[in-house]
């Protein structure tokens, strides 16, 4: 095994330090407040950017251990860019979610390629050699199944 496996550890601690539990979501923003790098893992302290209640009147923060386990000896020798990759295939700074999130489309993209960037749209207007996807805040024309128009 050339690389490492992550695994999510821990609980979450609010304020009055009684275990409670919620699920960090894909998307879900955090801070991190340590990094510890141990013989064969990497363990990240995240906290929640955002406050959840619990009952009425209080609100916390979680905090959740994320561990990123690898082969004895792999860390010793590992290039940092090689540990980073494996990282970044679950967590990303913020700014780099934004850049990839971005959707884009064409001229020249096929109905198959725009569903795939966009979803399915909202409408289709099929008049044979035209076509037009109709999402709610644009317009996509088709011609010969490739985008002609953006609107």
């Amino acid at each position: 095994m050339t690389g490492g496996r992550m695994v999510q550890a821990g609980g979450s601690i609010q304020g009055s330090f009684r275990e409670a539990g919620r699920q960090f979501k894909q998307g879900d923003r955090a801070y991190l407040n340590k990094i510890d790098v141990k013989d064969k893992e990497v363990q990240y302290v995240l906290t929640s950017f955002d406050t959840y209640e619990e009952s009425p009147g209080l609100r916390t923060r979680y905090v959740s251990f994320l561990i990123f386990q690898f082969p004895e000896g792999f860390l010793e020798t590992a290039d940092a860019n090689a540990v980073k990759k494996i990282i970044d295939e679950v967590i990303a700074p913020e700014d780099e979610v934004k850049v990839a999130a971005t959707k884009s489309v064409e001229l020249g993209q096929t109905p198959e390629q725009v569903e795939a960037v966009l979803g399915r749209p909202d409408k289709i207007v099929n008049l044979g050699a035209k076509k037009v996807y109709v999402y709610k805040d644009m317009k996509i024309v088709f011609v010969d199944d490739k985008v002609s128009d953006v609107q």
